[in-house]
């Protein structure tokens, strides 16, 4: 597990200079989520998914404090989102991409209705904003899930928690 927590670590030490940090372009978080979710049920992704960020944080700066409550809620959605749909359809190997629309659809929502998110400015736009960018992230989730269901089917009687 300790991996699993350093994996969005690593990949916000590499350098870059783009207009938004590397992980809103490459999801890491998301995919240790999606991965702690496949491997070990919705309470392991749910852990991963609200530690992670924390320790992130500490750790390199990202994601911004503003930006920490946002995550936390839509990591925790796409865990149960992508266990109902693993659970469902373990072949499916399109749940985490469905799982971060669903994350982002979620927050958009909650925050147009309460706005309780600090930093998303306007949620349509921020919607639209994130989906564009997250567009590598979202086939390297695709990737990371087909690579599971290949290497590691889940049993038939599989019904993690």
């Amino acid at each position: 597990m300790v991996v699993v927590w350093l994996m969005p670590v690593g990949i916000h030490l590499i350098p870059w200079s783009g207009s938004a940090p590397l992980g809103a372009y490459l999801l890491p978080m998301f995919w240790v989520t999606l991965v702690a979710t496949y491997l070990f049920g919705a309470g392991a992704g749910l852990l991963v998914g609200l530690t992670a960020p924390l320790l992130n944080g500490m750790i390199t700066g990202f994601p911004s404090a503003q930006l920490l409550s946002i995550l936390a809620f839509e990591l925790a959605v796409f865990a149960i989102v992508a266990r109902g749909l693993i659970r469902n359809s373990p072949g499916f190997w399109l749940s985490g991409p469905f799982g971060y629309v669903a994350a982002k659809v979620a927050s958009t929502t909650v925050q147009y209705f309460f706005p309780v998110f600090g930093g998303m400015g306007e949620p349509g736009a921020f919607f639209i904003r994130s989906v564009q960018t997250a567009l590598p992230g979202m086939l390297a989730l695709a990737l990371i899930h087909l690579a599971l269901v290949k290497i590691r089917p889940l049993p038939d009687d599989w019904d993690a928690t």
